[in-house]
């Protein structure tokens, strides 16, 4: 098979599951690539491309919407932070696994983590003692048009950072 039968493969959602699978052998990245993009690729396949060397092989397993929790879990870990910040922003992220991220060195994952609509109060409130601190607008931004945030901190965002106007 050619590899630009292969890359048209590992695209299609429609291809079946037993050829992902078999297309995972490949040593072709962008093979890798696409199929970790792939939202019928088998999470037990994502789970082994977690592990890839390529940082955007891992980047596109944390924003695939078939990656396990488990998954998910140890790619909040990465030594590369644009893979964490995929992980900040995928909808099935736990409350849990993103409060480990809102004290994250890079403020994109913390920016990512006040959009995740699954990020509890508690993870809000400790993200704005950080943020209260930092004062990066567009994390405030969005910590306050979370629909989570208590009201109380939305009052301490609005007195401490002029350019979000009241609701």
């Amino acid at each position: 098979m050619s590899n630009r039968e292969k890359e048209r493969l590992s695209r299609d959602p429609n291809t079946p599951s037993d050829v992902l699978e078999q297309l995972a052998r490949s040593t072709y990245w962008i093979v890798r690539r696409l199929l970790a993009g792939n939202p019928n690729t088998p999470s037990n396949v994502l789970s082994t491309f977690a592990k890839d060397q390529d940082i955007d092989t891992r980047r596109t397993v944390a924003r695939n919407s078939n990656t396990a929790i488990a998954t998910l879990e140890n790619l909040a870990k990465d030594k590369n932070s644009n893979v964490r910040w995929e992980v900040a922003k995928n909808p099935n992220t736990p409350g849990h696994t993103l409060e480990t991220l809102v004290s994250d060195t890079d403020w994109n994952v913390r920016w990512r983590v006040a959009q995740n609509p699954n990020t509890q109060k508690k993870g809000l409130i400790l993200l704005w003692e950080i943020e209260k601190i930092s004062q990066n607008i567009n994390t405030l931004d969005a910590l306050y048009k979370n629909t989570l945030t208590p009201k109380w901190l939305k009052a301490c965002i609005e007195t401490t950072c002029s350019r979000i106007p009241p609701e």
